[in-house]
């Protein structure tokens, strides 16, 4: 009955999903406040019983994993990766939009950047399994039984009172609530029947955690930092639904916050760029943006390029495929060139704001894209990727979605990475990075080169060009059309 147009999932699955998993966040929300403050608060931005951060987060992790979802350890690795990538991009995202992080694992082994850490990645990943092999299931199967009109009368009028409650809140907050009144007496009726469903939810599981005390020990008392009030440990939130003027006194504060931590945190990133050697030290290797440094930023970049490629391919084809860009060896140099471009023309932005790097790490990785599209085809005849058929594309050599995610990596390479690869960069010994240079130079030259004669030798083959030389013959023994498929399975021959 319903078409599917993304992962096998319907606008009907999304928006049930989507419902669902909204009102059950919120759900926990409270349980969870109420074992833990041993009353009841109404943790929630929006007036209604429901936090559509689960339904988004949840949505992510339907999409990618549920396809997958036939083997136990392939969706726990999946739900791994998945989990970790979703947790520490909104850690990042939400500290460059609020100037503070909203959790920190920093004193928590195996943390990276304080935004994710090996012990809860391992909890999500646990619990995301659950949700697939356990939850999906049984909502496919109530979804079946449960005529489809009373499932969509149902999700899309919670998504139409969503979208009020949303618009009421942003405008109460901005002081234009006459001007809503309708939008407004939603919302508080919203208020004040989820009050009651929540004063109820957290009556019950007060009287259970009277009989199991000892379990609410082993909670981890870190859930208030997820909610944007937990800015304001003083704010009476019933109050404040009532007070917009006081509400609009606590923004101030935060955003007065927000600015000194933004200030803070922009002294301890150019303290990672301006670190000076001490007077009389040994200059380390590859110091300061030399060819040496820009090198092994080119190597890294294949292997991290490489590494997500192959990812990519494992979550939304559902099976390996190899993603190589050379012959020899797990190289994909347009990544590798990517990240030297980016160093090279955003090395000396760190000072600036974040939506300026954002913005032009955007332009600059969509032209990268596209010039490296266009030189691969008018020098080789073939193209490696193509979305003609994609959304807000620019001549099917790059598109609006991957320049967005150009625009992320590059604020993470400039904010967060570039400066701690460098310092890992020049802690080698001086004579052992000038020898793996050499080695790694004169063998990366000579692969690109036999990739490069090994993808047009087979556009000469294709052409029925017989080989006349050792070398051709050579490359048609080991580079035959079966291993170059292998290799490139995206690679397009243009006519």
């Amino acid at each position: 009955m319903f078409t599917p147009i993304i992962s096998g999932l319907s606008f009907y699955d999304i928006a049930v999903y989507f419902v669902l998993f909204a009102i059950l966040g919120y759900i926990l929300e409270v349980i969870y406040a109420a074992v833990v403050l041993g009353k009841f608060v109404n943790r929630r931005f929006l007036g209604g019983p429901w936090c559509p951060i689960y339904g988004f987060g949840v949505l992510v992790v339907a999409m990618i994993l549920k396809p997958i979802s036939g083997s136990l350890l392939v969706t726990f690795i999946g739900s791994f990766i998945v989990t970790t990538l979703i947790e520490y991009l909104a850690g990042f995202i939400l500290e460059r939009i609020f100037n503070q992080k909203w959790w920190d694992y920093s004193d928590i082994p195996f943390n990276l950047n304080g935004y994710v850490c090996l012990k809860f990645s391992l909890i999500w990943a646990v619990g995301c399994t659950f949700v697939v092999k356990l939850v999906f299931p049984l909502i496919d199967w109530l979804t079946a039984i449960i005529p489809h009109i009373i499932g969509e009368i149902f999700c899309f009028t919670v998504i139409a009172l969503m979208i009020a409650d949303c618009v009421a809140t942003l405008f109460a907050i901005a002081g234009m609530r006459k001007k809503l009144r309708l939008l407004n007496i939603i919302a508080d009726r919203l208020r004040e029947n989820t009050d009651d469903m929540g004063s109820f939810i957290s009556k019950e599981t007060l009287a259970v955690k009277e009989r199991y005390d000892d379990l609410s020990k082993s909670f981890v008392s870190k859930w208030q930092q997820r909610r944007i009030f937990a800015a304001f440990p003083n704010l009476d939130k019933q109050r404040a639904e009532l007070n917009i003027d006081h509400l609009r006194e606590q923004l101030k504060e935060f955003v007065d916050k927000n600015e000194k931590r933004a200030a803070e945190r922009q002294q301890k990133t150019i303290a990672k760029y301006e670190t000076k050697i001490p007077e009389g030290a040994e200059v380390p290797f590859a110091h300061s943006l030399c060819f040496t440094k820009l090198f092994w930023l080119f190597m890294i970049g294949n292997v991290v390029g490489t590494t997500l490629e192959t990812l990519w391919a494992l979550l939304t084809l559902h099976k390996f495929e190899m993603r190589v860009g050379l012959v020899w060896g797990p190289f994909i140099p347009v990544y590798g060139f990517g990240a030297v471009v980016m160093t090279l023309l955003l090395y000396k932005s760190y000072k600036r704001r974040d939506l300026f790097i954002f913005t032009a790490a955007a332009i600059i990785g969509g032209a990268f894209e596209y010039l490296c599209s266009l030189f691969q085809e008018l020098a080789f005849g073939t193209v490696s990727w193509e979305y003609s058929e994609t959304t807000a594309n620019f001549g099917g050599r790059t598109n609006l979605m991957y320049m967005f995610i150009w625009g992320i990596l590059g604020l993470l390479w400039v904010k967060e990475f570039f400066p701690f690869i460098s310092k890992q960069i020049e802690k080698i010994p001086k004579r052992l990075g000038t020898f793996l240079t050499i080695v790694m130079c004169v063998f990366i030259t000579v692969d690109m080169a036999v990739s490069g004669a090994a993808v047009v030798r087979r556009g000469e083959r294709m052409e029925g060009i017989p080989a006349d030389s050792s070398f051709e013959l050579w490359l048609d023994k080991n580079y035959d059309d079966e291993k170059l498929d292998f290799l490139f399975p995206n690679m397009i021959y243009v006519e």
